[in-house]
């Protein structure tokens, strides 16, 4: 719950802040990842392609550790550890790249004002999933007050982003609980 001057609201979101400290005081946290989803729609372009996209995610590093996202193309290590990186879906990839052209290195623009470079392909998202993503940019685009937001997403004491905990074990998660 989130005491607003509208009222309370319930949310699942938290703090993009709490979840890193969190794998500092709990053993029991192997890993995280945070999902800030799409609040609105992006214009998306490479080139001549531009379409209004609102499947666009920030995501840490970690997702394809946490997550089961296989890459069809890129480095899953590596694809979301610098600002203004993305990986893109298949479905994207066809859009964007009618001709089957390599969209790796390539840059697309959201919005007219940020460049993003594509750095990996990843399958399309089932459609059991609890989210479907056809762009996963990296999280720490946000961190510059300067660029994205008007605020550090990062240091953020209001919940915007959705976190996900792996933990190191069947028994952790209720040792996790009990400490909570």
């Amino acid at each position: 719950e989130l005491e607003t001057r509208d009222g309370v609201q319930n949310t699942a979101q938290s703090p993009p802040a709490w979840t890193t400290r969190m794998m500092d005081i709990y053993p029991e946290i192997e890993n995280m990842v945070r999902l800030k989803p799409p609040r609105q729609s992006w214009m998306v372009n490479y080139e001549d392609q531009r379409f209004n996209e609102k499947s666009w995610y920030f995501a840490d590093s970690t997702i394809f550790d946490v997550f089961d996202i296989p890459l069809i193309s890129g480095n899953s290590k590596t694809a979301l550890a610098e600002p203004f990186k993305v990986v893109i879906s298949e479905r994207s990839s066809t859009k964007y790249f009618p001709s089957g052209e390599d969209p790796l290195g390539k840059t697309i623009t959201i919005d007219g004002q940020y460049d993003f470079e594509i750095v990996g392909v990843m399958e399309n998202m089932p459609d059991n999933s609890h989210f479907h993503a056809d762009f996963f940019a990296s999280f720490i685009s946000m961190q510059d007050p300067n660029q994205l937001y008007l605020f550090d997403v990062l240091e953020a004491q209001f919940p915007v982003a959705y976190s996900y905990l792996l933990l190191r074990d069947d028994d952790a998660a209720e040792m996790l609980a009990a400490k909570f």
